[in-house]
């Protein structure tokens, strides 16, 4: 399609998640970027959204994009509760849009949404990029020319590792209020290809299978057609992962492997069993290898994307925007695969994200430890409760009683909340006169990391000071310094130049770089006395096997590490237990401190190596 076609309209993405980036991307390879807009509610996430595509027109608000902006297409790339709400807005509005899957939650919103289209004369299109996927298309192709036969059965699969991620997840928020969970918005994918191909689908079985918590983890479904019969499997416990397409057909079997970018092509040869086998195993072996040998070369020209069939369906829509043709994923197709996956899952509940939870009794607690579980906030929280002090700790992880007492020595508070959400840092914060604040990301993508860091920073500092919190703790690091320009001694003070290339650093520093700057910036807006602590690298009881060896090198299995560098740097150490009177040195003072910083860091500086000799004496390892 030709990039100049696109210039003339205007494009407004609402949503600033990982899935909208991927819409930005494709977006501007047919518009340019004066006329892409963006809207998102969370003012950091729209910033950080803005920088990191160029997307210059930035919104908070979607009525002020509409109006402001007037954009001929929306994106719509939000949790699938919101969806409704923007696309009837969006209508209103006379703009076009295209909409994530799934289109939404039930049957009467995709009504509700179809009955405004029509009204406004406008286009709604749902991405279900499977359909147009290049392996699909050539797929098409194949089945057209009857070399393979006829349909038989269908089967599609696919497992995901959303159990590992769940922890470490910002969508996770949303995912778990879906009826099915994250089944319910992966089954676009499936779906659309069964119903592609089996056109008059129908559901004949659905087989839900939970884990001890509850957790749906697996889901068979059985379709029939007059086309030919359906299988379906998904699944949040087989590894490696799958997401295939099985064409079993009277002539042959076709098998689609999106994940590895494979079309496999099983021919009846028509040979005695013995010689087909041999001659199958060959043709299949060669097949990977010239599929593989073909993906390689994409990838390194740049032609491999996963979200091609995305990409299409964006072309396309385009087309049918400015020539006045048909959407190519229709209101009435986005009904039908809804319908389906209302009635698989015509057991689950559905949420609108707002699900009330029991209130959480508070005490008298005077001090809140964000971050109280983890190895430096467990070890501060006792020496809290040595000290007498009544304790609440904030956790994102809802623990049992016995995971609790297991924890600490006395009697603790705990508060179980989102940090994203500043309802919950508000209601934590009463009657608290002292914050320590620790929690932190430490895995996860970008986004989980902004959110909990740096969202969840400013969250507590405007919760504390509208709570009249009188001192404010801020945990931040060393790693917000220019660690390539680190003297020689491994010497340096709070002065020292901060890391110019922070999102080069890794997700952990770059957000504790914005995050710290947000604390230093709430300074001069709060009575609170505010002070900020960056510890080198902590180590003492309690830290467990082998988390500081990152630090020091990377291990090469269970026995060897590779030191980084001459193994001649100097390692920044801090035992945790001088951290600890550090915190308290400042949790226990009446004097207001003004945001002073300080770096806490042992006098003594091993080099890499002698760190490791004496990790070695102490571990027995060889």
């Amino acid at each position: 399609m030709s990039k100049n076609i696109q210039t003339s309209l205007k494009i407004g993405i609402v949503g600033c998640g990982n899935m909208a980036k991927i819409h930005a991307r494709l977006l501007k390879k047919y518009a340019n970027t004066e006329n892409l807009a963006v809207c998102d509610k969370d003012d950091l996430r729209l910033e950080d959204f803005a920088f990191s595509t160029g997307i210059t027109h930035t919104y908070n608000d979607l009525g002020a994009m509409l109006e402001k902006f007037q954009p001929d297409i929306v994106h719509i790339v939000t949790p699938p509760a919101t969806h409704k709400a923007i696309a009837l807005q969006c209508l209103e509005n006379n703009s076009h849009i295209l909409i994530e899957k799934p289109m939404c939650v039930s049957l009467k919103e995709a009504k509700e949404i179809a009955e405004a289209a029509k009204r406004k004369k406008r286009l709604v299109c749902v991405d279900h990029m499977r359909s147009f996927d290049p392996l699909i298309i050539k797929t098409h192709k194949i089945l057209e020319s009857k070399k393979c036969g006829e349909i038989i059965n269908i089967s599609v699969g696919y497992s995901y590792d959303y159990l590992k991620r769940v922890n470490t997840d910002a969508a996770a928020r949303w995912i778990n209020n879906l009826p099915g969970g994250s089944f319910f918005d992966l089954m676009p994918h499936l779906l659309c290809i069964l119903n592609d191909f089996l056109p008059d689908i129908k559901l004949e079985k659905s087989l839900c299978l939970r884990d001890n918590k509850n957790i749906l983890t697996d889901l068979h479904c059985l379709f029939t057609s007059s086309k030919g019969s359906g299988a379906l499997h998904m699944s949040l416990h087989v590894f490696p992962l799958k997401n295939y397409v099985e064409f079993e057909c009277t002539n042959g079997i076709l098998r689609v492997d999106f994940r590895n970018f494979l079309l496999i092509w099983r021919k009846n040869y028509g040979l005695p069993n013995a010689v087909e086998r041999i001659v199958e195993n060959l043709s299949i072996g060669w097949q990977m290898i010239l599929g593989s040998f073909a993906s390689i070369i994409n990838f390194v020209r740049g032609r491999l994307d996963p979200y091609a069939g995305l990409d299409h369906i964006i072309q396309r829509f385009f087309i049918a925007v400015l020539q006045g043709g048909d959407s190519p994923v229709s209101v009435e197709k986005a009904h039908k695969l809804l319908a389906l996956t209302q009635k698989i899952f015509a057991n689950e509940k559905i949420s609108d994200n707002k699900k009330e939870r029991i209130p959480q009794k508070l005490g008298d607690a005077d001090v809140l430890v964000t971050g109280g579980t983890g190895f430096i906030g467990r070890r501060l929280v006792n020496r809290l409760l040595e000290k007498g002090h009544k304790v609440r700790v904030f956790s994102h992880r809802e623990l049992s009683l016995s995971e609790q007492s297991s924890l600490f020595s006395g009697n603790v508070e705990f508060f179980f909340g989102n940090i994203y959400a500043s309802d919950d840092i508000e209601t934590a914060c009463q009657g608290i006169q002292t914050i320590y604040h620790l929690a932190a990301a430490m895995q996860g993508d970008w986004n989980y990391h902004m959110d909990t860091t740096i969202t969840g920073t400013r969250n507590i500092l405007n919760a504390a000071d509208k709570a009249g919190v009188k001192r404010f703790i801020y945990a931040s690091t060393l790693n917000v310094y220019d660690a390539k320009n680190y003297p020689q001694d491994g010497v340096i003070n709070e002065t020292f130049a901060f890391e110019d290339q922070p999102e080069k650093r890794g997700a952990y520093s770059h957000a504790k770089l914005k995050a710290e700057k947000i604390v230093r910036d709430f300074v001069n807006q709060t009575q609170m006395s505010i002070s900020l602590l960056r510890p080198g690298l902590v180590y003492g009881p309690g830290i467990g096997k082998g988390p500081l060896l990152g630090d020091v090198g990377r291990r090469i299995g269970k026995n060897c590490v590779m030191v980084m560098g001459m193994g001649s740097r100097k390692l920044p150490l801090t035992y945790v237990d001088n951290l600890i009177d550090a915190f308290l040195l400042f949790g226990e003072s009446n004097e207001k401190v003004n945001g002073k910083i300080y770096n806490i860091v042992d006098h003594d500086y091993p080099t890499q190596c002698e760190f490791i000799k004496i990790y070695r004496e102490l571990t027995k390892e060889k």
